[in-house]
């Protein structure tokens, strides 16, 4: 099943649209809608939107599933198509894969040097360590917290079992056409 293609974010209140492509259409969305809460969102139309009329009047909308190769050039087609848009970049492309160069990451690191950013960047004094281990002993947990996360474990354990069957395990060796081949031979 492709998960890969062209998205929309609609505005729910005019004719705006944000136009982009992903190879994950679910970790975009989260993604997106994520940064426009935390006000840290790259598109600044986008952003200034949601921050006067609220992330409730925007929508993600798949506009069309496609593999992944095919993800640019359909972007582009839709981005030459829809007139009112909260996109800054006209032409449709990709970051993924692009690397800084060294200059940049130097610049990067010194703007961000003794801030948290995303955990890193900072030291945790050994006060703090000892009180975020404190406050970690003392929590106590309901039953029905207890069975609450009991759950949730055996959900993603059974999910990444069913993940993991036949030939979509790391490990196989054979998947079917070798299986049959086998067979025959």
């Amino acid at each position: 099943m492709l998960n890969s293609g062209v998205y929309g974010i609609f505005s729910k209140i005019d004719d705006r649209v944000y136009i982009g492509s992903t190879i994950n259409f679910n970790r975009r969305e989260v993604d997106h809608f994520n940064k426009l809460k935390l006000n840290i969102h790259g598109n600044k139309f986008l952003q200034n939107f949601v921050n006067k009329y609220g992330i409730e009047n925007v929508e993600f909308v798949v506009l069309a599933k496609c593999p992944s190769e095919y993800c640019i050039k359909l972007e582009q087609f839709f981005l030459d198509n829809f007139d009112n848009k909260f996109n800054i970049r006209l032409i449709a492309e990709s970051n993924f894969g692009l690397r800084a160069s060294n200059e940049t990451k130097q610049k990067m690191s010194k703007v961000r040097k003794g801030k948290a950013v995303r955990g890193y960047g900072f030291t945790v004094t050994e006060k703090t360590k000892f009180k975020m281990s404190e406050a970690g002993k003392n929590k106590v947990f309901t039953e029905k917290h207890k069975q609450n996360l009991k759950i949730a474990a055996q959900k993603r354990s059974k999910e990444l079992s069913q993940k993991h069957k036949g030939n979509n395990n790391p490990s196989a060796k054979l998947d079917w056409d070798k299986v049959n081949y086998i067979r025959n031979s």
